[in-house]
């Protein structure tokens, strides 16, 4: 009887290549979870950044419109009032919707604001004559609802005094005035108007 010899070819047994196979999964599984973290991290630190340039434009404008109040001579008494319209993303004059300066709205895809502004806070110091107003920042795009941060726009108001340190006409107080709450998710926020007082 003649026997038939047996063909050594070298290759991977079943367990090697469905190792192999293993392998490979977990590491693409690793990596892809990598891609997914990184994207969401860099998606977050964008819009984070990015409503931060927005907050400090509108505390730059709030503050450029008190100081022009300051030099307005046919504002000698009486208040004026301001606010920030959140559903429009918008600071106005209060009980108007024509925005003293018009801000481009960043939108989600959906039509909805990404941020909401808010004036949580006003504050002044009659004795230093420094301002305080106090804007939150509300995410309405990645967790909506959620505090992103409270930013302080604080700025010197200059009343005209003498060389004795007397008051010289008028001067100017700044306050908070009626608060017009507004809602993200389950976060209600204060939304106060500002009044500058000439008197």
């Amino acid at each position: 009887m003649r026997r038939i010899a047996k063909d050594n070819k070298a290759g991977f047994t079943l367990v090697e290549v469905m190792l192999a196979i293993a392998i490979t999964l977990l590491i693409s599984g690793m990596f892809v979870s990598l891609i997914i973290a990184t994207h969401s991290a860099y998606y977050t630190t964008y819009n984070y950044n990015d409503s931060t340039d927005y907050c400090q434009l509108f505390g730059k404008i709030m503050q450029d419109k008190i100081l022009s109040d300051r030099q307005d001579s046919s504002f000698t008494s009486g208040t004026r009032k301001y606010m920030m319209n959140s559903s429009i993303c918008q600071f106005t004059t209060a009980s108007s919707t024509v925005p003293i300066v018009e801000v481009p709205r960043v939108t989600n895809s959906d039509g909805t604001l990404k941020w909401i502004f808010a004036v949580s806070d006003v504050t002044f110091d009659s004795t230093t004559n420094v301002a305080t107003i106090e804007i939150t920042v509300v995410d309405n795009c990645i967790t909506p609802g959620d505090i992103l941060y409270t930013y302080d726009v604080t700025f010197w108001v200059p009343n005209l005094v003498n060389d004795a340190g007397a008051s010289v006409g008028d001067s100017i107080t700044i306050s908070r005035g009626v608060n017009h709450q507004v809602t993200s998710g389950t976060t209600t926020v204060d939304n106060y108007e500002i009044e500058v007082t000439r008197s």
